[in-house]
C-alpha cells in the first residue's frame, strides 16, 4: 500500500466530547504541509465528581 502525503488545514476548529458542557478545543488554526511529520500527546487528567 502506498499513502501519497497530504495537506492538513484548519480554522477555528474547535471539538467537544459529546458528554460534557465544555468545549476541550476552541479557536485551533492549524496548517500542516503535506509530508509534514507530527506528534501529538496530552496529559491524562482525572474526572471531576459531578
Amino acid at each position: 500500500m502506498t499513502l501519497d502525503p497530504v495537506a492538513v488545514t484548519a480554522a477555528g476548529w474547535g471539538w467537544r466530547h459529546a458528554g460534557r458542557r465544555r468545549w476541550a478545543v476552541t479557536g485551533l488554526d492549524l496548517d500542516i504541509p503535506a509530508g509534514q511529520r507530527v506528534a501529538c500527546w496530552a496529559r491524562a487528567v482525572p474526572a471531576r465528581a459531578p
